[in-house]
This record gives structure tokens, C-alpha cells and sequence, in this order.
């Protein structure tokens, strides 16, 4: 007689695709699966040709020279977010409409919702994708788009998509929510809580564009931004996929999932431990050390729960492993694990001061993320491209042979991509801190720079083979397509909704006798009977889901954001000047902040390279915060008087007349263009939004920065610079790089005793 557990998880096995039960029919609604299926390929194409551009562009910068977007700096944001948003967005929404109706035994709630969101989802690519080559960014990583279409996306992600979801739920035929439907729900709550609390912008006009001001700036703003990238990393790269692999493992495995209490566990885990963590890779840096210190800790208790996910895949091969890592579309799911069971020791390692003193800022950053995008994210989906296509389409096409094909082609693509980057990125790092026998530095950063070129040439050449490893996909489930005899299917299910008012069966009393009445309960809550009674209440999941990352989440973000006294002040710490203002301003629009950092860590090397470790006092007018996540280019946060006017303005123009085998792009549009003085009215206004204070009305903004511009202007005649440049934009720029870092050693006056 099976046991009360054993039980509970053939039920929650009952993986079949239910075309052989009898009953009432229904239609699955498939059409809204194949437009998010091509849409997946296009997007697939368009993110790696954007990803094969910057690849080259970094490799021959003179290639952009006199074509203003054409830079490193604007197409990297719309590069990440095309392959975020695009690709893997809408990957994951085809996976969630095909297994959600199968798993609920229903048709999606409403056929309109489902194509409202498609269209307007592919609308809001286009138009972030369009703005940011405008120039137009917040400067967050993966939040880089405007006010206008943060709106649509939240719009189209809880009006739309949300509520379709949570009403096909409440009409499924189905007693039970499944795995796969927990971490779907999860994603939706949690994704749409992280947009909405980091989005929260003051909308204005910057240069006759659409701009925000943000209510953060400093330590805060930087807690609240490397919380939402974090997260919705997890909540939008991770949490679906690992529901797509609970669903179509068993069904390509021919199996069960081997455990559902390690399902349990995983999910659980994800949801209470993951919000402690997001801290853990601004170690050495100017925020609170209780952050890092936490974010430490939970990154190692997060191991062994993120390992169950890996275990539970890895076991429900384990009856027949050979045999089914022989057949194609398996190949894909294991692939997808194996680059998982990476990423949870990668950022494992990244949670360790010592590692993340070398590998942080460094091309290991990219090379993590191609490894979740590229390799957990992409395997797995295309593996369930090839699995749902017969399906969707409606066809008989065999393509075992050219699965084959397709997988040996994308795997080593990957790897190809992966691996170099991961190898540029180390020795990026070791270089970055080697000290020679005088404690000096032993290599400079352009000497790092030539060390990786090899390794950023592998990359753009595995690029290349990626692509073509996509087109052949898509050649292959395009004969798929062809094949197909009807794009309707009837699809037989018995029985209505299940009767809510049956009553859930009491629980098993405990068999343990001579033990501790605690150890009865520990007993009976462990077969997790009260878990079972979540799974067919969403409401009351969806809640608990929330309320707990909520109150994590407030946890690590409230003491920062509202507490004041948080830093140690610094009186010598000033405001922007309206000029320095406009320079930022085209510092953040001309993408350079994705370039360079503007943060010193409390390293010796890096103190010996830059100056002066970052003191958080100093970031408390940044708003966006200008820390960055990589450095392509040297860190910019000790520059101001480091070198002089007229150097800057011709490296700006020229940057390898000024250091040769320097990457960086020319900007000599910036001589053409003239300073809009009036915009200086806008941007202070946002910089008071933020906190800042200033001695002047706002209406004399323009006044302040047009006298600033000619100080600049005659500095750079004096020592052999061009006349006449007071209008020229690259004034307003060199003005906020002479800016950076000189207040710290400022003398302090009387007036600010």
C-alpha cells in the first residue's frame, strides 16, 4: 500500500499530455503559442546580430568614428535588452501559454488579453529599443527604458498578461496547481512588485525628449537599482524557466519528477532567501557593510537550495540516463541543467570577498550572463521549441537528424562565447590587482586591455557561429511549420472545473509514538499536506508569495532608503553646477556610464590606481547613480584634474591621439553640436527632485552654465585649446569630468562649519 507521500507525488506526476481522455472537447488556444514562438526566433536574431555589432565595435573602434549612436556605449543597453526583454521575454511567454493550458486542463481565460499582450509586448520593444538609440535611458541596468514605456510594460504585464493567467487558474479542470504553475505565478507577482516600486520616476523633458527625475539618489538609489537587477534576473531569467523545466523534463524524459518535496524546497528557498542576497556584488563599496554581510551569508545558504533544482533534474534521468541523452531534444534539457548547476557555483563564488575583489567589473560579469541567457536560458528554450512545434503546428515532421545538428552547432557556439569570457574576465582581474615587488602597479589598464584581445576576437567569431546555429533552428522548425496539417486541434478533456466545495481530507495522524509531541507535528508538517491546500488556492499563494518578498525585501532596502544618518557627512560635498549637469547628462545619453565605473573600492590596488577609495557621503547628489556594473574604459570617479582641459577635449574628439590602443569611440559630433543653456533649468529642477539645493532660482540655471561654459572655454585657449568652443557640447562634458572626485579634498570653509 503506498504511503500517504508516495501519493501526494503520483498525483502531482500525472504528467500526461491528456489527449487520450474522453469527455467534453476544447480547443487549446495555440495560436497565441506560435506568435510568441516566432516572435522568439526574430528577437533571437536581432539580439545576437546587436550582440555581434559590440563585439566588433570594442575589437575597431574607428568604425563608429563620425556616426553618432554607432558606439559601444548606446548599442550594449540595447543589446542586454533585447536579449532580456525580446528573446528571452518572449520565449518564456510562449512556454507559459502552451504549459499553463495543459496544466490547467483549460483554454487561456480570454483570447483577446492574450493578443493584446503579444501586440503590445512587441510594440514596447520596438519603441524601448528605438528610444535608447536616441539616447534616451534611465542609465539602470535592465531598467534603462523611459517613464512612458516602464507604464506599458506594467500595463502589459498585469493588465494583460497577469490577469489572463490568475483567470485561466481559477477555470482549470485541474484539483491541484502544479510545480511548473507555482513558479509562473511567482515570476508574475514578484516581477511586477520589482518594476513598479524601481520605476518610481518624477516624468519630465530633457532636451525636448521625454526624461524623469528619480526621488533617490547616492547609497539608496544604489540599493534600490542593484535590487531590481538582481531580482528580476531571478524573476525573469531563472523563476519561468525552472518552471518550463519542472513541465517539459517528465514529458520529454518519459518519467515523473523524481521529488516533489525537493520542488518544494527550491521554490520556497528562492522566494524567502534570494531578496537577501542582492547586495553581494557591491562588496568593498561605499554601501552599509550589514548589506554585504548579509548578502554573503544568504549566498551561501542559497547553495544547497538552488543544487536541489539541479539534483531533482539530474535524478529524473537517472533510470535510463544513456538512453535518453542519445535523443535530441533531450539533449537540449541536459545541456540546460548542466549550464545551471555553473551558474549556482559561479555566483556562489561572486558571494566570496576574494573572488569578487579580482573578477568583479571584469569581463566575468559578461561571461556569467551569456551563461544564463545563452546557456541555462537558451538551451532549455530551444529544447522546448523543438518539443512544442509538432504540437503547435499541428505536424508529423520528423527532425531528429537536424536536432542533432542544431544542438552540436548551439552548444558549441556557447561554449565558444562562454568560456573566453570567462578567461578574458580573470585575467581582466589578476591584471587589474598585480602588484610588483614595490607594491606599484605591475601593468597599466591599456596593457589589460591588449592581454584579452585575443579572447573578445573568439567571441565575435563564436557570435558569428551562433548565429548561424539560430538560423539553422529556424530553417528546421520552419519545415516543421510547413509540414503541418491544420492549425487547430481538438483536444478531448473530460470533466468541468472541480467541485471547490469537497473538503480537503484531514491530515494523517503521526506514526511516530515514543517521541516528543513537537517531533509528531514536525512529522505531519513535513509530508507537506498544508502545501497541497496552497497549490489549489492560488489567491492564497499568489499572497504568501508576495507577502514574504515583500517583507525581506523591506528588510534589506527600508534602513537605507528612509533612515537618515546612514553616512558620515562630508561638508565639502557640493551639488553639480548647471554646466556639470548638462555634461552628465551627456555622459548618461551617449551611454558612457555603461563604459566606465564611477566607484572606487577599498582595495589597495585599486586606491593605487584611481585614487581614494569612494566614500558613500560623496555619491549623494548621483542621481541616476553613475557606479556601473563593468569597465571597459578606466574608472572615472578620481578625473577631475587629472589631466587638462585641452587633453580632454582633443581625447574626446581624437582618444587615440591621446592614448594609443585605446578602445573608446570618438565623440567629434560633440564639437559640432551646440549646449541647449535652457536645459540646464530642467535638469537642476531634477536635481532638486533628488535632494540638491541651490543658491539661485531655477530661471538662472541657463545664466550659470553659460558663464561656467566660458571659464571652461578660456581655460582651454590658454593652454592652446580652440577659441570660441563656449558653445560647443564638449564643453559642458570636459566641465563634469574636471568635477569628478575633487570635492572630497576640497578645503572645508567657515560657512560650512
Amino acid at each position: 500500500m503506498k504511503s500517504r507521500d508516495s501519493a501526494i507525488k503520483s498525483t502531482v506526476n500525472a504528467m500526461s499530455e491528456l489527449d487520450t481522455r474522453k469527455g467534453s472537447d476544447v480547443v487549446y488556444d495555440d495560436r497565441i503559442v506560435r506568435q510568441f514562438f516566432l516572435a522568439t526566433l526574430f528577437w533571437c536574431v536581432i539580439a545576437v546580430g546587436l550582440g555581434i555589432l559590440v563585439s566588433g565595435l570594442m575589437l575597431m573602434p574607428e568604425l563608429s568614428t563620425n556616426v553618432e549612436g554607432l558606439t559601444v556605449g548606446r548599442l550594449r543597453p540595447i543589446h542586454t535588452n533585447a536579449a532580456l526583454f525580446a528573446f528571452v521575454g518572449n520565449a518564456m511567454f510562449a512556454a507559459v501559454y502552451f504549459s499553463t493550458q495543459r496544466l490547467c486542463r483549460a483554454r487561456m481565460w480570454s483570447g483577446i488579453l492574450s493578443q493584446l499582450h503579444f501586440w503590445s509586448w512587441q510594440l514596447i520593444i520596438l519603441a524601448g529599443l528605438f528610444s535608447l538609440m536616441l539616447g534616451a535611458t534611465q542609465s539602470k541596468a535592465y531598467s534603462e527604458f523611459e517613464w512612458p514605456i516602464d507604464i506599458a510594460i506594467a500595463l502589459s504585464w498585469i493588465m494583460f498578461f497577469g490577469v489572463n493567467f490568475f483567470a485561466t487558474l481559477l477555470v482549470r479542470r485541474e484539483r491541484y496547481m502544479y510545480i511548473s504553475l507555482w513558479f509562473y505565478l511567482a515570476t508574475i507577482i514578484v516581477f511586477a512588485l520589482l518594476h513598479m516600486a524601481s520605476n518610481i520616476v518624477h516624468p519630465m523633458t530633457m532636451s525636448g525628449t521625454i526624461g524623469s527625475a528619480t526621488y533617490f539618489a547616492g547609497v539608496p538609489a544604489v540599493m534600490l537599482n542593484w535590487w531590481y537587477s538582481q531580482e528580476s534576473v531571478l524573476f525573469f531569467t531563472i523563476m519561468p524557466f525552472l518552471g518550463m523545466m519542472y513541465y517539459f523534463l517528465p514529458r520529454a524524459g518519459g518519467g515523473p519528477i523524481y521529488s516533489y518535496r525537493l520542488a518544494v524546497i527550491q521554490f520556497w528557498s528562492l522566494i524567502v532567501l534570494f531578496a537577501w542576497t542582492f547586495a553581494r556584488d557591491l562588496q568593498y563599496t561605499a554601501v552599509p557593510e550589514w548589506s554585504m554581510g548579509l548578502a554573503t551569508v544568504f549566498t551561501i545558504l542559497l547553495v544547497m537550495p538552488l543544487w536541489a533544482g539541479v539534483l531533482n533534474a539530474r535524478t529524473t534521468f537517472a533510470a535510463n540516463w544513456n538512453d535518453q541523452t542519445h535523443r535530441p531534444v533531450l539533449r537540449f534539457f541536459v545541456a540546460a541543467i548542466g549550464f545551471y548547476a555553473w551558474i549556482v557555483i559561479d555566483s556562489t563564488l561572486m558571494g566570496f570577498g576574494g573572488f569578487n575583489a579580482i573578477l568583479n567589473y571584469s569581463s566575468w560579469n559578461v561571461a556569467h550572463t551569456h551563461a544564463l541567457m545563452v546557456g541555462w536560458d537558451g538551451m532549455l528554450l530551444f529544447g522546448a521549441l523543438y518539443w512544442m512545434a509538432p504540437i503547435v503546428f499541428n505536424s508529423k515532421h520528423e527532425h531528429a537528424g537536424a536536432a542533432s545538428i542544431a544542438f552540436w552547432a548551439i552548444l558549441s557556439a556557447s561554449l565558444l562565447l562562454i568560456i573566453p569570457g570567462y578567461i578574458a574576465g580573470f585575467t581582466e582581474g589578476w591584471m587589474w590587482s598585480e602588484l610588483d615587488e614595490n607594491a606599484q602597479l605591475q601593468y597599466t589598464f591599456i596593457q589589460t586591455l591588449n592581454a584579452v584581445q585575443l579572447y573578445r576576437w573568439i567571441g565575435l567569431v563564436a557570435g558569428g557561429l551562433y548565429l548561424l546555429a539560430v538560423l539553422l533552428i529556424a530553417s528546421d522548425l520552419a519545415r516543421v511549420w510547413a509540414a503541418g496539417q491544420s492549425a487547430t486541434k481538438t483536444v478531448p478533456i473530460s470533466g468541468d472545473r472541480f467541485d471547490r466545495s469537497v473538503v480537503e481530507p484531514a491530515s494523517m495522524p503521526s506514526q511516530l509514538d515514543v517521541v516528543l509531541e513537537m517531533a509528531k507535528k514536525l512529522d505531519v508538517w513535513s509530508r507537506l499536506e498544508w502545501h497541497r491546500i496552497w497549490e489549489r488556492k492560488p489567491f492564497r499563494m499568489a499572497s504568501v508569495i508576495a507577502g514574504a518578498f515583500v517583507f525581506v525585501s523591506s528588510i534589506m532596502l527600508l534602513p537605507t532608503l528612509f533612515v537618515s544618518g546612514n553616512t558620515q557627512a562630508i561638508r565639502t560635498i557640493e551639488p553639480f553646477t548647471p554646466l556639470e549637469l548638462i555634461g552628465r547628462d551627456l555622459f548618461v545619453r551617449e551611454g558612457c556610464s555603461n563604459c566606465h565605473t564611477q566607484i572606487v573600492r577599498a582595495l589597495i590596488p585599486e586606491t593605487k590606481r584611481y585614487g581614494t577609495f569612494t566614500r558613500a557621503e560623496e555619491s549623494k547628489y548621483d542621481a541616476p547613480v553613475l557606479w556601473g556594473k563593468r569597465r571597459i574604459g578606466p574608472d572615472l570617479a578620481r578625473e577631475g584634474g587629472k589631466q587638462s582641459n585641452l587633453w580632454h577635449y582633443d581625447h574626446l574628439a581624437d582618444p587615440r591621439s591621446q592614448v594609443a590602443g585605446s578602445i573608446m569611440p570618438a565623440f567629434p559630433q560633440l564639437v559640432q553640436r551646440e549646449i541647449d543653456f535652457d536645459q540646464a533649468i530642467e535638469l537642476v529642477h531634477a536635481a532638486q527632485i533628488s535632494g540638491a539645493v541651490y543658491p539661485f532660482a531655477d530661471e538662472q540655471a541657463g545664466e550659470k552654465a553659460a558663464e561656467q561654459a566660458l571659464e571652461v572655454a578660456a581655460v582651454l585657449v590658454q593652454q592652446g585649446g580652440p577659441v570660441r568652443t563656449q558653445n560647443q557640447s564638449i564643453v559642458a562634458l570636459i566641465a563634469y569630468l574636471q568635477r569628478l572626485g575633487v570635492d572630497l579634498n576640497r578645503p572645508q570653509t567657515a560657512d560650512k562649519e
